[in-house]
């Protein structure tokens, strides 16, 4: 995917808005759409306020990690519990039924959204000694700041920031340590490619 230039999103800018089955509220950070109007990718940040059915997004994969809180379950097809700690991102279809169970009190995850036609996902986790540099990634489409304050591509991210498009540029922990996730997104592979992989 071509790269775009850097942009600051805020946190204290996203606007809440309910969950799609109205169970939670949520934020975009970014959305994109492909050219059928269809989601391509999406990051949102979820407050997990209470034990609630996720909603149902037919041919997407996400990604569910838990940024403040401590663990939440995730009961996949009413199946074993999947324990959900502070920041190990969790992959899961989000086409099954789906139920978040909080052990520990409310909670905020950093949810990804990908169509698996087009698309694949993962978020690493940055623990950043104070000043020292960390690169993360030529596919990072998106650096967001858990803790600490974060500077990337010229700008400095406090806790709730996030930087779109930061791509391969360096990123360091200013002041004191930080912690920081980086959402990297590129192209599923073709149906063709998959089958020549097999043979």
């Amino acid at each position: 995917m071509a790269k775009r230039l850097s942009q600051i999103v805020r946190g204290g800018s996203l606007v809440a808005q309910p969950w799609p089955n109205g169970r939670g509220l949520t934020r975009d950070v970014v959305r994109r759409t492909a050219g059928d109007g269809r989601l391509d990718w999406l990051v949102s940040l979820a407050d997990l306020a209470e034990d609630a059915p996720f909603s149902h997004f037919a041919g997407i994969d996400r990604i569910f990690t838990l940024v403040a809180g401590d663990q939440v379950d995730l009961v996949l097809d009413e199946g074993a519990a999947l324990p959900c700690r502070t920041l190990v991102p969790a992959h899961f279809p989000g086409d099954r039924p789906t139920r978040a169970i909080l052990r520990n009190g409310p909670g905020r995850a950093l949810n990804v959204f990908v169509d698996r036609r087009r698309r694949r996902a993962a978020v690493a986790i940055l623990l950043l000694a104070a000043e020292h540099p960390a690169w993360p990634g030529r596919e990072t489409e998106l650096l967001h700041c858990v803790a600490g304050r974060v500077g990337a591509c010229g700008s400095a991210l406090d806790p709730g920031d996030s930087l779109l498009g930061s791509g391969p540029e360096p990123v360091r922990a200013l002041g004191g340590p930080a912690v920081a996730l980086a959402v990297r997104i590129w192209d599923a592979p073709s149906a063709d490619a998959e089958t020549r992989s097999e043979v």
